[in-house]
């Protein structure tokens, strides 16, 4: 075998063995289905809105903070750098008219 042939063979093997690692990878193609998005044809989206709404309310109930980070040292020890906005002044009444025009 020459070497132009030898080539090809050796890239016809790695293509071959990074599709078949594609494939075990990826199963649906690379395509990700989230059933989240799946929704009952049949229920008003209300329903659906409310459902989703109960269940985040649910996760969020579940959170929490533990307060003693308050009252640790390094938390007292910050200093607020805040400093005051000075107003500023007023522009137009409605900044798309055309200028000379103040209604």
């Amino acid at each position: 075998m020459n070497q132009k042939t030898k080539q090809i063979i050796i890239a016809i093997i790695i293509i071959s063995i990074a599709f078949v690692i594609f494939k075990v990878s990826f199963p649906n193609g690379g395509v990700e289905t989230d059933t989240a998005l799946v929704t009952d044809n049949n229920a008003p989206a209300e329903v659906i809105d409310g459902q989703i709404i109960l269940t985040l309310l649910e996760n969020l109930k579940r959170v929490t903070l533990d307060e003693s980070i308050f009252a640790d040292a390094v938390f007292t020890s910050l200093i607020n750098f805040e400093k005051p906005i000075e107003s500023q002044p007023v522009g137009r009444q409605n900044p798309f008219l055309p200028i000379g025009r103040e209604f």
